[in-house]
């Protein structure tokens, strides 16, 4: 972004004597900034195994969907002559055979999987939304720290961006204003 938009503004151009450098990180503090990305992720992963809530609509939508695969999978459990595959949308070909001795907790294991499976489609969006939420914060962070370090000041990528549109307006307006 600074490429792009720093050249047009005098203090961050290549003519000055503040040129902006941008140097490789060190492995150090990658390993660093991977520690962190690691830990958030951790976090997350540990929020959900405690909550386990969800109010997003979709995932009734998905569990509803599942199981109304409930009738195919009563039906092989039913008939021992039956062969002890089914075949679901979402899942493919299942071995249920092993389920056929438990006809008492038959019908909760196929709604516990079919929640777990609706809800881990919300959980994976939501850890790839924070996920991504943290890498534009650090992003945002790391630039920030910079531009404040380079310009002694602290400064906001949005500010460089419309200050080299300002400065661009008006180098533009000098520019008529001599012709």
């Amino acid at each position: 972004m600074l490429g792009a938009y720093g050249a047009q503004i005098p203090p961050l151009s290549s003519g000055s004597n503040r040129r902006l450098v941008y140097k490789k990180g060190s492995p150090e503090s990658y390993s660093k900034d991977e520690g962190k990305s690691t830990q958030v992720v951790t976090d997350i992963v540990e929020m959900e195994k405690l909550t386990d809530y969800t109010c997003d609509p979709e995932y009734m939508m998905v569990w509803r969907k599942l199981m109304e695969n409930q009738n195919a999978f009563n039906e092989v459990m039913n008939n021992n002559y039956n062969p002890s595959n089914i075949l679901m949308e979402g899942f493919g070909e299942i071995d249920v055979g092993h389920l056929r001795p438990y006809p008492n907790v038959r019908a909760e294991a196929f709604d516990m999987k079919m929640r777990i499976t609706a809800y881990w489609k919300i959980v994976l969006k939501r850890l790839v939304d924070c996920m991504a939420l943290h890498l534009l914060f650090s992003i945002q962070m790391l630039v920030n720290k910079d531009m404040e370090r380079r310009l002694g000041m602290r400064s906001w990528v949005v500010e460089v961006v419309v200050l080299s549109r300002c400065w661009k307006n008006h180098h533009q307006l000098l520019v008529s204003a001599r012709d």
